[in-house]
């Protein structure tokens, strides 16, 4: 009986410890759009289809702009892709995009001067809100790819 008294303790300090972790790792878009106790307004704007490769489909970006009263309008840029199962998304505040373009200017320098001579190298950058966007270089040829979500 204590046994089972343990496991179960041990069961639901991680379970609560999972959540509040999970809930720590709202990006910043979520932690506005999910304020209780408040209005909270957002438009979608279509913006562009980013075509895809390898059979991974297209990328469609939009911008968001969020009113929630307490902070003024706040712009992001959000892109998304579907998969047979669910959709990827990836939320880029405006605060975060010159961060990301100046990345994406040196990755592509980067990727031009790379000289690499192991087997395998990857070289990406990473939002803080998980978004990724790099490139890696197998057998002397450089692949570009973009990561939407944190774990996906």
């Amino acid at each position: 009986m204590k046994f089972l008294i343990t496991i179960l303790s041990f069961i639901q300090v991680t379970s609560f410890a999972l959540f509040a972790q999970e809930k720590s790792e709202l990006s910043r878009i979520d932690k506005i759009i999910s304020e209780a106790g408040k209005l909270i307004r957002y438009d979608d704007y279509d913006l562009f289809d980013i075509k895809g490769t390898y059979g991974m489909g297209k990328l469609e970006t939009k911008l968001r702009v969020v009113n929630n009263g307490s902070i003024p309008y706040q712009y992001f840029v959000l892109i998304s892709r579907r998969t047979k199962y669910d959709t990827k998304r990836a939320s880029i505040s405006e605060d975060e995009l010159p961060e990301i373009l100046e990345a994406f200017d040196s990755l592509v320098k980067m990727s031009t001067a790379e000289k690499n001579v192991s087997n395998y190298a990857e070289i990406k950058y990473v939002s803080e809100d998980g978004f990724q966007i790099g490139y890696y270089v197998e057998k002397g040829k450089s692949h570009w790819f973009v990561t939407l979500e944190k774990y996906g």
